[in-house]
């Protein structure tokens, strides 16, 4: 099997965890192979632990299917790290709340406040998206507006907000606290 092939499969096992039959029904297509072609960075202290939970997802794939992504170089992209994100608020943090996987859930919800979900395939704009994935990475305000994964109800008292410089993961948490009665 050639690298290409490889990298296909891998791709199309990232879009199972997050509900690949969605990305196809809503034309998704271009904007998670723009995120999978999209190296992700962070400016923020600990936030490589999201990269490398993103790098594990290859191990993961590589135990599943038995193939070794050798032919991947070792920076984790925008997509591995979202789904890694995702999965590990799903199964780490809340248990899988609910009856269903909610992974997908927790990952169109971060589509969604990056405001990438209007890129569909008919709508899209590499541009525009290259502007939002760097603003959010660099952690740059955009028109007076933080780019952010999570975002808490608009019902909380004004002294609660998460911080700009706030690692991914207690953001995640913030959000989760917020959100969810345990």
């Amino acid at each position: 099997m050639n690298d290409e092939k490889r990298t296909n499969d891998y791709y199309a096992y990232l879009l199972g965890l997050i509900d690949v039959d969605y990305v196809y029904e809503r034309g998704y297509i271009l904007l998670m192979r723009k995120l999978f072609h999209t190296q992700f960075y962070w400016v923020v202290s600990n936030d490589e632990n999201r990269a490398a939970d993103g790098l594990a997802l290859r191990a993961h794939y590589a135990d599943w299917c038995g193939e070794k992504l050798y032919f991947l170089d070792g920076k984790c992209t925008v997509l591995e790290m979202m789904v890694a994100l995702a999965r590990r608020m799903e199964t780490d943090i809340l248990f899988n709340y609910g009856d269903e996987d909610n992974t997908p859930t927790w990952f169109w919800m971060m589509i969604e406040n990056l405001g990438l979900k209007k890129f569909t395939d008919d709508c899209f704009d590499d541009d525009e998206i290259d502007y939002i994935l760097e603003n959010w990475m660099s952690r740059n305000r955009v028109n007076g507006q933080k780019l952010s994964l999570f975002f808490l109800p608009d019902n909380l008292p004004d002294n609660v907000f998460i911080p700009d410089n706030l690692e991914i993961w207690y953001q995640m948490q913030d959000f989760v606290i917020n959100h969810f009665d345990f």
